[in-house]
């Protein structure tokens, strides 16, 4: 699963924000990037936080053999 964790509002990129889906753990970029690896196949809940901003979640379809992105939206970040 890739994508980029943004605040909610501006857009700007949130730099070392924490994404998690199962056990499986990234932590973004300077430019607000993630990519986690090995995620199981099926439905996925990802969920984004980083210190001073709300915790938001989505869920993500990931098929085996294929990248899934996209935001995370809801709450402080996107």
């Amino acid at each position: 699963i890739t994508g980029q964790v943004t605040a909610e509002g501006t857009g700007e990129p949130i730099a070392n924000a924490t994404v998690t889906s199962f056990d499986r753990q990234a932590i973004t970029d300077a430019a607000g990037n993630y990519t986690l690896t090995d995620v199981p196949s099926g439905l996925a809940y990802v969920t984004a936080g980083a210190e001073g901003y709300l915790s938001a979640s989505r869920f993500a379809d990931v098929v085996a053999g294929q990248t899934t992105g996209g935001p995370v939206g809801d709450g402080g970040v996107e």
